[in-house]
């Protein structure tokens, strides 16, 4: 996750080389290296087109279960929401992801304090699978994981026209991979001592769900707060692809629709099939174009 991320934030450093490749003659349109950058560029695109739908779906999902037969009307009021936003412009995205931050915090002291201080639940055994072929699966699926989850600082950081330093571009790459990872080593000790949670297709919201209170309000308007945040980062891409070729208002539309009309699949289909597709095809991208 390190090393991805540095990558990407590499080019945004004050001598990035996309400005380097935006001054290159057209008559040589035809050359190697800006056929491998259109390729990217397309690949890009169709995975954070993906991830959008994913979105859609997974809020769909959430809403379903929040407000069941009256979830239309939500999810018709946070389309409307994320079209604003991307219409008008993403300057409250980044406060927006604050919260985000809090909310993956709560989410860590909640599962630190409730379900891993009683012995009779947070039982692990630590020991290594003496099966080679579910070490490398599990090395592969692990793989996958980091360049799913990589995918959406290229059109964050394009959007918000940030500079680096390659310092700080280090230093960033090296918070947020720390941070994810933290948060992943919780979550997945979370899941070994809950394994019946993950039959679900999201296992933390059945888990709120059953325990119900404050903790299951904070949880839902996080986690529709995530999706949402996740969901504008991801658009920010696809609108991007359209709006050299057409304007604002009909690229913001075009992004939004099409998403929406991916979504229609299960979100338990993203979450097992797509998502992987989109791990594979992100690491196709960065190691070979």
């Amino acid at each position: 996750m390190l090393a991805l991320s540095f990558k990407i934030t590499l080019n945004f450093c004050v001598d990035k080389k996309v400005v380097k490749m935006q001054n290159i003659n057209n008559n040589f349109v035809k050359n190697t290296f800006l056929n491998k950058y259109q390729i990217k560029s397309f690949l890009l695109f169709f995975n954070i087109l993906l991830v959008s739908s994913a979105m859609f779906s997974g809020l769909r999902v959430l809403l379903n279960q929040l407000f069941y037969n009256n979830y239309f009307v939500a999810l018709i009021i946070c389309v409307l929401i994320v079209f604003c936003v991307l219409f008008f412009g993403i300057e409250g995205l980044q406060k927006m992801d604050y919260f985000v931050f809090a909310f993956m915090l709560f989410v860590c002291a909640w599962f630190l304090t409730h379900s891993f201080g009683s012995q009779s639940v947070f039982k692990l055994n630590f020991q290594f699978d003496k099966n080679i072929n579910s070490f490398f699966s599990a090395l592969f699926f692990s793989t996958l994981y980091v360049f799913m989850n990589i995918l959406q600082l290229d059109p964050i950081l394009s959007e918000f026209k940030i500079s680096f330093t390659k310092k700080k571009a280090f230093v960033l790459s090296l918070f947020y991979s720390l941070f994810l990872t933290l948060f992943l080593v919780v979550f997945v000790l979370f899941l070994k001592s809950h394994e019946f949670y993950t039959k679900n297709s999201m296992p933390f919201l059945s888990y709120f769900g059953e325990v119900g209170g404050v903790g299951f309000v904070v949880f839902a308007i996080g986690l529709v707060l995530a999706l949402v945040s996740s969901l504008l980062s991801s658009l920010i891409g696809v609108k991007r692809f359209f709006l050299n070729k057409t304007t604002n208002m009909c690229a913001t539309l075009f992004a939004i629709v099409l998403s929406l009309m991916l979504s229609i699949f299960d979100f338990s289909f993203f979450v097992s099939v797509v998502y992987p597709l989109i791990g594979f095809i992100n690491f196709i991208i960065f190691v070979f174009l």
